[in-house]
């Protein structure tokens, strides 16, 4: 038993100093653009008063705790007021700051997960740190709706950072198979959002442009290599057209093909957009043409 709880107890410990020091370094006194709604001023200081107060306590007591207990080998007389003053401290926290940024971010904010969608710029940044206090928020409450939003506000989280890092590292890169194949296994991995959620649908469309990469790809290559043949003077209004196709439109690599081409004809090479269906369709031909060769062989014996 004895074994059991400074097992318990040093896990406690690391979970705790990550959590207090993360997020009173990071949220509290590096401010994080976390913007706090400026209604009752002087209470609201007063709160952050006493954040800080709390913040600084836990600091010195954390120090003073890895300093006395080298490898965290704890003293277990003491071990249940530790833990039941580190839970209090900890709910203090999330009840006096965390808490009130949860409230007004989804529970004060009906439409944020209905009308949020990917940002132009990478704010993932700005995921991973909601998600630490969703987590902590998480491990001190008891409320069966406030469990239910910090469930659904982290199946969004994880949506939204696995599919920008998709949109930026895929959809803006040459066609490949096999990154692309484990996008989609990828996505079709993660939780499912609500279906009147903007995010769910920019999901389904990422998918979808996911699973016609080749077939585009293969497209604009038709397109281009026709276009490459022509005076192209007269063929500037195309390229512009292409740049706005829905076809194209979403692919950051075709639409960057799309405009070098147009600047310069002579920027665009067969190994741009290598296509592998046609390759496919090649071979299949070649395999007929063969296979009827041979039958007219057999048929004049």
């Amino acid at each position: 038993m004895l074994q059991i709880n400074t097992i318990l107890l040093k896990n406690y410990m690391k979970y705790f100093i990550l959590t207090i020091l993360s997020i009173s370094t990071t949220m509290c006194f590096s401010q994080l653009k976390f913007k706090v709604v400026k209604t009752k001023e002087k209470d609201e200081n007063h709160q952050i008063d006493s954040l800080n107060n709390i913040i600084k306590s836990l600091k010195i007591d954390t120090a003073k705790y890895l300093k006395e207990n080298k490898e965290l080998k704890i003293d277990l007389t003491n071990s249940n007021s530790t833990i039941k003053t580190l839970n209090t401290n900890i709910k203090n926290v999330n009840e006096v700051f965390l808490k009130s940024l949860f409230t007004d971010k989804y529970t004060n904010n009906s439409t944020y997960f209905k009308t949020t969608d990917l940002s132009t710029t990478d704010d993932r940044w700005k995921i991973e740190k909601w998600d630490l206090l969703l987590k902590s928020i998480e491990k001190t409450t008891i409320n069966k709706d406030t469990l239910v939003i910090i469930k659904k506000a982290l199946d969004f989280n994880m949506n939204y950072s696995k599919l920008f890092e998709i949109k930026t590292n895929i959809l803006s890169k040459k066609y490949d198979l096999f990154s692309t194949s484990n996008a989609i296994s990828e996505i079709e991995k993660l939780p499912k959002l609500d279906e009147e959620w903007k995010l769910n649908e920019t999901k389904i469309k990422i998918k979808n442009l996911l699973l016609n990469y080749e077939s585009n790809s293969c497209l604009l290559k038709e397109y281009l290599d026709k276009l490459k043949e022509k005076d192209q003077n007269t063929v500037q209004p195309t390229y512009t057209k292409y740049e706005k196709n829905e076809l194209f439109a979403d692919y950051k690599y075709l639409v960057n093909i799309i405009r070098d081409m147009k600047r310069d004809v002579n920027s665009y090479t067969i190994e741009d957009l290598s296509c592998d269906i046609v390759k496919k369709e090649e071979k299949i031909n070649n395999k007929i043409e063969t296979e009827v060769k041979n039958e007219n062989t057999k048929n004049k014996k």
